[in-house]
């Protein structure tokens, strides 16, 4: 077969064709993969062992999100997001551990443009969590001072999501 250079054959509009299916196949494919993991389709808590899931808790127009999706030997990685409606919000990854129904992270977020990290806590009662808080050390104003003086506010309580995170959105 000879090769016709800037000529629209038979040939040229098989490959193309062939080459515009096996891009959207592929790309349709990853798309998929992509969306398994996405924190908004984290599926709700299904068992007292796990705490991957989503976690929302309302105080008037405020929404804060927790969103675990990474659990393995007591550590935990995850989002926390906390959409103020009249004081500055921030977003930001937790790391940290699971123990005795005690969430224990670091916060890293952004607000105001600055990123920062700060100590998070949180106590799990049923397959809810409420937030604690504490003193925090005189050096660095980020890390509680006292983990056994924490109190925890049974006010605002981060609910078990049964949809995924997409309701706080």
């Amino acid at each position: 077969m000879k090769i016709e250079w800037n000529k629209v054959t038979k040939f040229s509009q098989i490959i193309a064709i062939i080459l515009f299916v096996a891009v959207f196949f592929v790309g349709f494919t990853i798309g998929k993969e992509f969306e398994k993991k996405s924190p908004s389709n984290i599926a709700p808590i299904v068992s007292e062992k796990s705490i991957m899931g989503c976690y929302i808790a309302h105080l008037a127009n405020d929404v804060y999100t927790l969103t675990i999706f990474s659990e393995k030997d007591g550590s935990f990685e995850g989002y926390l997001d906390i959409q103020n409606s009249e004081k500055d919000s921030s977003f930001g990854i937790l790391e940290g551990t699971y123990k005795n129904r005690i969430l224990l992270a670091d916060y890293t977020f952004l607000s105001e443009g600055t990123m920062s990290v700060n100590q998070v806590i949180f106590k799990k009662i049923g397959n809810d969590f409420i937030r604690g808080y504490g003193k925090p050390d005189d050096a660095t104003g980020t890390h509680f001072v006292d983990l056994s003086k924490i109190t925890y506010d049974p006010s605002v309580v981060y609910k078990a999501s049964s949809n995924g995170c997409a309701s706080s959105n």
